[in-house]
């Protein structure tokens, strides 16, 4: 690194002039690296190595720029920019969160954070993507079950779920049985469907029995049935 010479022996008014000036250019020099606004017509080479200078993209989102020796470089996060965020707190230690209060605080506010989030950081460990869509508890309807998603795209990989109190308990459909009776997921790039036949599938009842599911409730299924009706929830969840 180039450093500055001052001359520290001064000895009259001339002297102390010319070292003033001298930190003056390298201030001025200083404050050009870091205040250094891009022009329209300005070439990728013009600007001195090891300056900094902010962007804006298309989407008005801040971007971090340094000059190199080959030209101005974005710090990157594998084919993605390093986007500047304005700071919602002065407290410098960020409080860590479980992804599910992330998800609590998406809910309150509108946002979409925790989709972006694969590592629970008070947890300390990795978690897996929050799914892009949501169908939320719906009763089921005879035969089919049927529904709409915003994704515009036929989603890679999505499940279904079935609960009687609105998620407190959940269990997951199961896709057949030796009778035969089972229901799947459908899904297009705007809709998706539970095919039903006889049965959606069956819950299980802890002892180790089941009780078959259809879109009235329990149907009765293995020894020690419950034929009593239930409200039989289902959800679906869908990933891009």
């Amino acid at each position: 690194m180039e450093k500055t010479s001052i001359n520290t022996n001064v000895k009259d008014t001339p002297d102390i002039q010319r070292a003033l000036e001298t930190i003056r250019t390298e201030l001025d020099l200083i404050k050009e690296k870091i205040n250094n606004v891009p022009k329209d017509n300005e070439d990728e080479t013009q600007g001195e190595i090891g300056s900094i200078r902010i962007i804006k993209n298309n989407e008005n989102e801040s971007l971090l720029e340094i000059k190199s020796e080959d030209g101005w470089k974005k710090p990157m996060i594998g084919e993605t920019p390093v986007i500047l965020k304005k700071v919602s707190t002065n407290n410098k230690m960020l409080k860590k969160k479980f992804i599910d209060e992330i998800e609590t605080e998406d809910t309150d506010t509108d946002n979409d954070i925790a989709k972006k989030t694969i590592f629970d950081e008070k947890a300390d460990k990795f978690v897996m993507a929050r799914p892009d869509y949501t169908s939320g508890w719906v009763n089921l309807t005879d035969q089919d079950t049927t529904g709409t998603h915003p994704l515009e795209t036929v989603p890679l990989f999505g499940i279904y779920q079935f609960s009687i109190n609105a998620g407190a308990t959940i269990q997951s459909g199961t896709m057949g049985s030796q009778a035969g009776e089972h229901s799947f997921l459908e899904f297009t790039s705007t809709t998706w469907k539970i095919i039903g036949t006889d049965y959606y599938g069956f819950w299980g009842n802890g002892s180790g029995d089941y009780d078959k599911i259809n879109y009235t409730g329990w149907t009765g299924g293995d020894s020690g049935e419950d034929t009593t009706n239930a409200t039989i929830q289902i959800r679906v969840l869908l990933w891009k």
